[in-house]
């Protein structure tokens, strides 16, 4: 992208700064929302949300996983379904931990102890601890899960471009709708998260 030189230097920087988030965007095949962890506005009742099963015959193949997320260092936890396909992921690198759910900082270092919990098997329903852990806004940790074994998708109820990741901060609060991002050629959702709660895959 070529600069004019009679531009303001901030006018230069935000449009340099532009052209670099509109290329970022082109690793997706597409997006809903905001792209963001803040939500999109969008809220939902719990009974009003339409949250994916999974199809007759695949399940977690573990309902729960823990790992070790260390300041300074990346760090992830996965789990598997009962086919052997990849069902959630968290990914976070070495500066997204911020601070713990008392409100003391990281240093580098410092370490907790994360998990990811299935909510109801036959959903895809998880549930992210501890509760209250803040990540760096600039430097947030990605949650990525994988689509293509909803029954509703089998159904035709539903198809990807009506799905998105939800969020609900604590249990009997709304649903938000988060940005995410649709990777179709891989079944996958993407999301950014500056904490933890319970997310959901629904429409």
């Amino acid at each position: 992208m070529r600069i004019h030189r009679n531009l303001p230097r901030s006018f230069a920087a935000l449009a340099a700064a532009a052209a670099l988030a509109l290329a970022a965007l082109g690793c997706t095949d597409t997006l809903g929302g905001d792209g963001g962890g803040d939500g999109t506005g969008d809220t939902r009742a719990e009974t009003q949300l339409n949250v994916l099963t999974l199809r007759d015959g695949v399940e977690p193949a573990q309902t729960e996983t823990s790992f070790w997320a260390v300041r300074g260092e990346q760090a992830e936890g996965s789990m598997e379904l009962s086919n052997g396909e990849d069902y959630v992921r968290l990914r976070l690198d070495d500066n997204t931990l911020l601070a713990r759910p008392d409100g003391r900082p990281f240093l580098n270092g410092d370490s907790v102890l994360i998990t990811i919990r299935v909510v109801n098997a036959d959903q895809l329903l998880f549930e992210l601890q501890p509760e209250g852990l803040r990540f760096n806004p600039l430097d947030p940790a990605e949650l990525r899960i994988r689509y293509l074994d909803a029954a509703e998708l089998d159904a035709g109820t539903t198809d990807d471009d009506e799905i998105n990741i939800w969020r609900q901060p604590t249990l009997g609060d709304l649903f938000e709708r988060l940005g995410t991002a649709r990777f179709k050629s891989e079944g996958e959702l993407r999301a950014d998260l500056n904490g933890f709660s319970r997310y959901a895959v629904a429409y």
